[in-house]
């Protein structure tokens, strides 16, 4: 196990094995240095996002490679489900069912205002100007009516979905 932190001092991302008592950050080599936004992982791979692009590993997030997912590439948040591999970008949603081998267009707005993903109850769920739900990546994405805008971050459990926005919580 591992954390990962992106560095404003001294810039890059760095890696701190968890599981060692002596443990000290460790620079992390193929990520570029700045503006990380998002990491998932999953046995086996690792993702990374940032404004430049997606970045994979496949050797516990010791060495990255970019990944090409066919545009755009400001990325604004990623999720790692059994659906697949999910990235809000500024030219829509983009899922890879392959470990981000290929992509296709799940929703092609792209984020307004805030941006977030999450899964809960096997629905999986966007937000930007308001929250939108589909039952899987190839589903219609339809928009719940919430008082919400501007949603920066999005939590979930098996039963419960957690937005922060600018106006405050709610469930």
């Amino acid at each position: 196990e591992s954390l990962y932190a992106d560095s404003i001092y001294s810039p890059g991302v760095y890696r701190l094995h968890l599981n060692q008592a002596d443990a000290q950050w460790v620079a992390v080599p193929g990520l570029p240095t700045w503006g990380y936004r998002a990491f998932a992982f999953t046995a086996g791979h690792g993702f990374a996002a940032n404004t430049t692009g997606i970045f994979h590993s496949v050797d516990d997030g010791a060495t990255w490679t970019p990944l090409d997912i066919g545009g755009e590439a400001d990325v604004a948040d990623l999720l790692l489900t059994d659906q697949g591999l999910f990235a809000a970008t500024n030219a829509g949603l983009r899922v890879s069912l392959d470990h981000g081998a290929t992509w296709k267009s799940a929703w092609k707005e792209g984020f307004q205002s805030g941006f977030a993903l999450a899964e809960s109850g096997g629905s999986l769920f966007a937000a930007s100007d308001g929250i939108r739900r589909a039952k899987g990546p190839d589903q219609e994405w339809t928009r719940l009516h919430v008082l919400a805008d501007s949603i920066s971050w999005l939590l979930s459990t098996e039963t419960a979905v957690l937005a922060m926005t600018s106006g405050g919580n709610f469930v």
